[in-house]
């Protein structure tokens, strides 16, 4: 194997450590075993709209999952995931995974998501994603 690939995997490995590990956090005390979205993720979830400018983290699909839960899918420059959202408001992680960058270092389009994720997503929801205008009246209404 080539050794900047080597490298390469090492380090993605640890950027996906580090967003796991500053950007989600178990959720303990509920007795629920989950990862729950913090920081700029959970700020992402709650309030940007996947038509909106990105920033550190891109929304790309809302929708309701089958089991009548608000679920969106979200990227950084280093991961992927879905996540959805909990009746005490947390973003529950439902799929992660570590997204390849682009040689430029730039994030790659919505449509580039991770197949595991994409599966996440596929499996989740029932009916179409949501259109922009379904989307905001969504989030005014906290997702509730």
């Amino acid at each position: 194997m080539n050794s900047w690939a080597a490298w390469g995997g090492m380090a993605a490995t640890l950027v996906l450590g580090t967003v796991i590990g500053t950007r989600l956090a178990p959720s303990v005390g509920d007795g629920q075993d989950r990862l729950v979205a913090t920081g700029a993720i959970a700020q992402a979830l709650d309030r940007q709209l996947a038509s909106a400018p990105t920033g550190a983290v891109a929304v790309q699909l809302s929708f309701k999952a089958k089991d009548g839960r608000w679920c969106r899918s979200f990227s950084t420059a280093a991961a992927a995931g879905l996540a959805c959202r909990e009746p005490d408001g947390a973003w529950a992680l439902q799929q992660v995974a570590a997204v390849a960058a682009a040689p430029s270092g730039m994030r790659q389009a919505a449509s580039s998501l991770p197949p595991t994720v994409l599966a996440a997503v596929d499996a989740a929801m029932a009916g179409e994603a949501l259109n922009a205008e379904q989307e905001k009246a969504a989030r005014d209404k906290g997702w509730r």
